[in-house]
Order: structure tokens, then sequence, then C-alpha cells
């Protein structure tokens, strides 16, 4: 008895299929499209949460790695502050603490943070500028002469700081091993 329902029902299930398969080929296409996108809006918020903030990034973390000076404090990855001595291409040598034997050469990869020599001068200028132009623009020419002419002053004492700490490394560099 068994055999025969599921042959009947086989039979019915052939029977139906052939009428179903004309309304089925003008679905399935409609469905493609909706496949298709859906597959197109997951890949856009895969990129906007995921790729593009990361390019972000890496570029920003290059053009730091660009604007790497001699004289600029360091953390590197492994959590050592340091003082950059001189820059080689890829390869960076890093003066740890006090101690000036203590330079150590290492890739610009191992940074992880960076602090410009001359960023706080920079800020103590731009502070003292904003204070007076708050004074109805009285003497706005001269404070900004004044605030850039302290700028350059002090980027120019880290400019010699930075070269003296160059030939300082340089002539370390050049003394024979024994």
């Amino acid at each position: 008895m068994n055999i025969i329902n599921n042959l009947l029902l086989f039979g019915s299930c052939l029977g139906t299929s052939t009428t179903t398969t004309t309304t089925d080929s003008s679905s399935s296409g409609t469905s493609w499209w909706i496949i298709v996108i859906y597959i197109v809006i997951f890949a856009a918020i895969i990129y906007f949460l995921m790729i593009r903030p990361q390019r972000k990034a890496k570029k920003q973390q290059e053009s730091t790695m660009n604007s790497l000076e001699p004289g600029d404090s360091i953390l590197t990855t492994s959590g050592f502050y340091g003082t950059v001595v001189a820059i080689n291409g890829d390869t960076i040598i890093v003066e740890f603490g006090n101690n000036k034997n203590c330079r150590i050469p290492m890739s610009k990869q191992a940074i992880s943070q960076i602090e410009k020599a001359n960023a706080g001068v920079q800020a103590q200028a731009a502070t003292a500028t904003e204070n007076k132009k708050k004074f109805f623009g009285k003497g706005k020419a001269e404070a900004q002469e004044a605030a850039q002419a302290e700028a350059e002053a002090a980027a120019a004492q880290v400019e010699a700081k930075a070269e003296a700490a160059v030939e300082e490394a340089a002539k370390v560099d050049e003394t024979p091993a024994e």
C-alpha cells in the first residue's frame, strides 16, 4: 500500500511541475536580480565599514612617517621612548634615554607615535595670536609678526639641534670598532 501511495504522489508531482515551470521561469529572473542587488549592497557595506577606514589610516600613517624629522620624540611599538637622530630612507637612528651612546637603528615601521620637536612652540604661538585677535584686531599685524618670528626662531633652534645630532651620529659611526 505504501508503494502505491508513493507512486501516486510522485506522479502528481510530475503533473504539477509542468504547469509551474512557466511561472517559475519568470520569477527566477527576478530572484536573480534581487540576489545581485543584495550582493552589491553587502559589498558596499563592507567597503565603507572595513576597507575605506583601513586605507585612510594607512595614508595617515604614511604621511606621519614622511613628516618625521631629526629631533622628533617617538614611541616605538615595543614601548620605548626615544629621539630621532638621523633618517636614512626606511631606517632611522633613535637615541634612547640620556645616554648619548645608546643609539639604535630601527625601521620606520616600528614607530607607533610621533611628537614633533617644535609642536609646543607652534601651539604657543598660535594661542598668543588668538589671544591678540580677541581685542578687536588692535595690533593684529604686530602680533602675527611677533608670533611668526618666535616660531621661526624656535624652528631654527630645533634644526640646529637636529643638525648637531646628525653630525654627532656621523662621528660615532666613523669611529673604528675595537
